[in-house]
């Protein structure tokens, strides 16, 4: 009974996408929690995209009888409908549907997987729980029609052309995923939403609009204009033209048009190079072989830093992937809210105020540290050495405390901050005639101000990340002065500040913002 009822569900969805599925934009996994009926946390076991003619093969009408006559009784009725509303339209829509329909990969395909269950999603809460027993292994079957489809409404019929898309799971090692009824994401390496809203959502079934209209004219003109280089005039007719993804993203960058090809959405398909239409021109190998050849001859990054406008560390990079046709690596667009370090600082202390003979020769400080956009916030642990010239003088001071501060620079390389310390410390005076581990301490409160710059290397902007990976490493040197003051009226007859100037250096990691666009080389396409 429940077999028939998840068939019959099956049926009414994937009818439903002859009418209303539209071309998925980019969204993130994030986004996608928030309607997705169901979602699963876990790595795929087996997953296969079966077109209709293959399916009794694989003896899948054996072991899914329910979901095979679903299917088929699925792809007949969508014939039948596509074949009553064709014959109801004008003759450039029947002719243009023809033409879309001569592809021998075009017809009705069965997407199967089956995948290990780790974490189910629960909408109520808003986390991920781990699953029963018994629902640790399941199987996702999505119907899916891959060609030309024709739409119609009360007055008018809508041309479109679906595409098959799976992602590919090539590694040898299974990666973790976010499975959904209608789609798989990226690998995920953290579960919480900060991390999730960088990890892209891939569609199983996606679909392109198709005007009646094959624009043979305009992508001649257009050729034309390439030939004598004349890009500016060339880009102006790219939304009439019929142009692929990368075929309209080439023209850009051939015009340096900085502001489209550093624009996530309007550059996220620079790989797509199919078009609605199957043209016979030469048009779009023309533009690859152009770009290609000014890229080697003509493009220079070092032309950016005349552009002050433009960020030359992502531009460089995505200009060479959309003009040699690469795949583009997530970069780093930036740093995100949050950072985290750890470090120390060696230096020269000095004294200022009531204090007996004796001189401070060295300081350090060893600290962990964390940001919250310019917050700053660190557990810190300094010493002072002092020569001592005097029986009652101290000879080391050491205090544990916090540092709140504000970051007020932040260059590509460099930042500056301002703080303030409070917290405890300790002056160790020697009793006379004594042993080292029996020496007196005096408690008192510390306080302190500062500031600090540091030198950070290397630059964030534009390096490249691994797949999945949020938080990247950076070194740090830090210049640091500022005081804290001393208080040991009780042994060592010490009262005043103790100023400090240290060099020292931090080992950083940055969680970071990535510019990742969302073409579709890493889908595979069925056709």
């Amino acid at each position: 009974m429940v077999k028939y009822i998840f068939a019959i569900v099956l049926t009414l969805l994937s009818y439903s996408f002859a009418y209303d599925d539209m071309l998925v934009n980019s969204v993130t996994v994030a986004k996608k929690l928030e309607t997705a009926p169901v979602a699963y946390y876990g790595s795929l076991i087996t997953g296969n995209v079966y077109s209709e003619d293959r399916l009794p093969w694989v003896n899948f009408d054996k072991e899914y009888p329910d979901v095979y006559k679903s299917f088929m009784e699925w792809s007949e009725l969508k014939t039948a409908r596509m074949q009553r509303d064709l014959a109801e339209a004008p003759e450039i829509v029947r002719k243009t549907f023809e033409l879309r329909s001569q592809k021998e990969t075009n017809g009705f395909y069965l997407i199967h997987n089956i995948i290990h269950v780790d974490k189910i999603y629960d909408k109520e809460t808003k986390t991920w729980v781990d699953p029963p027993v018994e629902k640790t292994k399941k199987v996702f079957t999505q119907f899916a029609y891959m060609g030309p489809d024709i739409l119609k409404d009360s007055s008018s019929f809508k041309l479109i052309l679906r595409v098959i898309a799976v992602p590919k799971f090539d590694s040898e090692i299974p990666n973790k995923r976010i499975f959904f009824l209608e789609g798989v994401s990226e690998s995920v390496a953290f579960l919480d939403v900060q991390s999730l809203e960088n990890v892209q959502f891939f569609p199983y079934r996606l679909n392109y609009g198709v005007e009646p209209n094959s624009a043979i004219e305009v992508r001649k003109r257009i050729e034309s204009l390439v030939y004598d280089g004349d890009y500016a005039t060339a880009v102006q007719l790219v939304d009439s033209a019929d142009l692929s993804p990368r075929s309209k993203a080439l023209l850009k960058y051939l015009n340096r048009d900085y502001e489209f090809i550093l624009n996530k959405d309007s550059s996220s398909n620079y790989l797509v190079r199919q078009s609605t239409y199957r043209y016979e021109d030469g048009l779009d190998l023309l533009l690859n072989r152009v770009a290609e050849r000014d890229y080697h001859e003509n493009f220079k990054c070092e032309d950016l830093q005349d552009k002050p406008e433009v960020n030359k560390d992502l531009a460089c990079p995505v200009m060479k992937s959309i003009a040699l046709g690469k795949m583009l690596k997530s970069l780093i667009e930036g740093e995100s809210s949050f950072s985290f370090g750890l470090g120390s600082d060696f230096g020269i202390p000095f004294l200022a105020g009531d204090f007996p003979d004796y001189k401070p020769y060295f300081f350090f400080n060893v600290a962990l540290d964390f940001r919250i956009y310019n917050v700053l916030f660190s557990f810190e642990f300094n010493t002072r050495s002092l020569d001592e010239k005097c029986d009652s003088c101290g000879f080391f001071d050491y205090g544990i405390h916090s540092l709140l501060g504000y970051r007020v620079l932040r260059t590509k390389y460099f930042e500056g901050a301002a703080f303030a310390n409070l917290g405890t410390a300790f002056y160790v005076v020697r009793r006379d005639g004594e042993e080292k581990r029996e020496n007196r301490q005096e408690r008192y409160f510390r306080y302190g101000f500062g500031a600090y710059v540091d030198y950070l290397f290397p630059s964030l902007e534009g390096k490249t990340m691994p797949e999945g990976d949020p938080i990247t490493g950076r070194i740090a040197i830090r210049l640091k002065a500022g005081f804290h003051n001393m208080k040991a009226s009780k042994y060592g007859h010490s009262k005043g500040i103790s100023p400090y100037i240290s060099l020292g250096f931090r080992l950083r990691g940055d969680v970071v913002k990535l510019w990742k666009v969302s073409d579709f080389a890493k889908l595979e396409y069925q056709n």
